[in-house]
């Protein structure tokens, strides 16, 4: 396990790429091929935190929101290009990202959900 929080620090704290992570554990000893490591799905062990800190950021009063292009490189039913948008809500404790097929207020709708009474603003670059 402690690789991969290793690995996770570098990447995501330190904004190191993958081939200088390898090429400094290498130095160590530990020879780890870079398909080794893009080939696992960590996703899973972060799932459980979803929910509770997307119920503590609807818990807040403000928040900032924004979308910006991304490409998913997998077409999917009912979609005819590889243009997706990932979608950041901020507020005073938390970040949520969402990714979404499209960039249409059913995104800060479902974002969310029956809440009134909400301020919001959103800045598209």
């Amino acid at each position: 396990m402690s690789i991969w929080i290793h690995i996770l620090i570098e990447k995501y704290l330190h904004q190191r790429p993958l081939n200088r992570t390898l090429a400094g554990l290498s130095e160590y000893g530990i020879n780890l091929a870079a398909g080794t490591i893009c080939d696992v799905r960590l996703t899973p062990l972060f799932e459980v935190f979803n929910e509770p800190i997307h119920d503590k950021s609807l818990q807040e009063k403000w928040w900032h929101g924004d979308e910006t292009r991304w490409v998913v490189m997998e077409l999917t039913e009912g979609k005819v290009n590889y243009r997706w948008y990932v979608w950041v809500f901020i507020s005073q404790s938390t970040g949520v990202y969402v990714l979404a097929p499209g960039r249409d207020a059913g995104v800060v709708k479902d974002f969310f959900d029956a809440t009134d009474g909400l301020f919001f603003v959103c800045r598209s670059l």
